[in-house]
């Protein structure tokens, strides 16, 4: 497992400080994320001139392209499949490439998790997965496990409104 830096990766990076895996965390019961999420997203309160944005588009295949930050030289991009665990919501994200990095290299993580939760007004609240030092099949059964604490297992959220 890997650590990223803290920096913005979805929703922000999509990600600020989260575990990668070198394997997904869930192989099945995918579902089609909210008809509402797929756009152009940014950062609660941002200047919308220079704020922190997040595209995600669907694809053919039933998961989604994620951009972020969509308007930066250190954008992300993701494959990323919806989960309903627990009632809540994740996005699965294999990183596909960086603008800066490229691909990623053979042996290197490329898997990791968000938590997001709509509010009523319409804005999501992203959580990266934190859970250093746990393995993917760890995490697996922290996050279907009735007994634990979500809250122990993600890191703060990050407050996205959708651009009309």
């Amino acid at each position: 497992m890997k650590i990223l830096p803290q920096s913005l990766l979805l929703l922000t990076a999509l990600l600020l400080s989260s575990c990668i895996f070198k394997e997904p965390v869930f192989r099945q019961g995918f579902t089609p994320a909210p008809k509402s999420w797929p756009g152009v997203w940014t950062t609660d309160g941002t200047d919308p001139r220079t704020g922190e944005y997040a595209l995600l588009a669907p694809l053919n295949d039933g998961s989604y392209l994620l951009t972020q930050p969509a308007n930066s030289a250190g954008a992300f991009y993701y494959q990323c499949t919806h989960l309903r665990i627990r009632g809540r919501h994740l996005l699965q994200l294999q990183v596909l490439a960086s603008f800066k990095g490229g691909l990623p290299k053979g042996g290197v993580g490329s898997w990791t998790l968000v938590w997001v939760t709509p509010l009523l007004d319409g804005r999501l609240s992203v959580r990266p997965l934190t859970s250093e030092g746990k393995t993917y099949a760890e995490c697996r059964a922290l996050l279907t496990s009735s007994g634990s604490d979500w809250n122990k297992l993600f890191g703060k959220p990050t407050i996205y409104r959708k651009l009309p």
